[in-house]
């Protein structure tokens, strides 16, 4: 039966390399469109004033993808396939220990650039773990029956990991407006907490803003965005005051705030997670309470 377990770390190895590249490409396409984001952003915030805008750098580099749901978790990739390896160690060496990722590393992080780090060392870690597990299964003589094999990989094919989304899902060309537009709610909220009279009268032009607006169509229902006096002279503005336009704006921007990157799990996988809560197989020592996992790889899509 060893032999058994050994093509099923080999075929899990090649599978996760391949599944991690896939992965790690999604990331690096959302990174390019939040830095162009980013770039547009700065280059239309309002001018003048500059403690009014203080925040601007921080709304850049906190900029969150509230979108990728377990997938932008590392926790939520690691425990899965940590709990399947631990199983297939039982077979292997009964004395193997899996180890799982550092507690920093699983904890959830918010940052696009964190959540790649944390990702990818994530994955470097499990890896090694696979190839290390890989190499005993090799030497050993294992005890383990299919059934029981079958179970073990049915735990670990309930990770993220295995089923990244497509190609299409970051190569939308429009992805950068959509995400400086969650840049610019953001900074709405900023402005909102300003008086009135600091909006009118703070010496700030809004020109720039409002023109970038112009420039990507955005002029959400009852604001009416026109052309006139502004305090730095004649420009782009809101139609009567400021203060009620930014607070249209935001909340606006409340309902707009989170955009979601299409993720599925395949079919037979959602009918697995449709069972329970997938807090079943992300919570710390919950893993005992799964129900039997019928899941193969040849019954996932990769």
């Amino acid at each position: 039966m060893m032999q058994s377990v050994t093509d099923e770390l080999q075929t899990m190895y090649i599978n996760f390399d391949q599944a991690e590249r896939q992965w790690l490409n999604r990331f690096d396409d959302l990174i390019s469109h939040v830095d162009k984001a980013n770039s547009a952003f700065a280059k239309a915030l309002p001018i003048g004033k500059a403690q009014t805008l203080k925040d601007d750098v921080e709304i850049m580099s906190n900029f969150t993808i509230a979108a990728m749901g377990l997938s932008a978790v590392p926790a939520a990739i690691a425990v899965p396939v940590v709990i399947g390896l631990k199983k297939l160690a039982e077979f292997v060496d009964a004395a193997t220990a899996v180890i799982p990722p550092s507690p920093n590393l699983m904890a959830v992080k918010n940052n696009i650039l964190e959540i790649r780090s944390a990702f990818k060392d994530t994955t470097e870690h499990i890896g090694g773990q696979i190839v290390q597990l890989l190499e005993k299964s090799k030497r050993s003589s294992g005890t383990g029956t299919v059934q029981e094999i079958n179970s073990a990989v049915g735990k670990l094919l309930l990770s993220p990991i295995w089923y990244p989304p497509p190609v299409s899902a970051t190569r939308n060309p429009g992805l950068p407006g959509v995400f400086e537009m969650r840049l610019w709610f953001r900074y709405f909220k900023q402005l909102s907490k300003m008086s009135p009279s600091e909006q009118m009268f703070g010496g700030i032009d809004y020109s720039p803003m409002f023109g970038r607006f112009k420039e990507i169509g955005f002029e959400p229902s009852g604001i009416n965005i026109i052309k006139g006096y502004t305090p730095k002279g004649w420009g782009w503005t809101a139609e009567g005051q400021l203060h009620f336009a930014f607070k249209a704006l935001n909340s606006y921007g409340e309902k707009h705030m989170k955009y979601s990157i299409p993720h599925k799990y395949p079919a037979e996988v959602q009918k697995y997670i449709s069972l329970g809560s997938p807090m079943n197989f992300m919570g710390a020592g919950k893993h005992d309470t799964l129900p039997p996992s019928s899941l193969t790889w040849a019954s996932v899509s990769l």
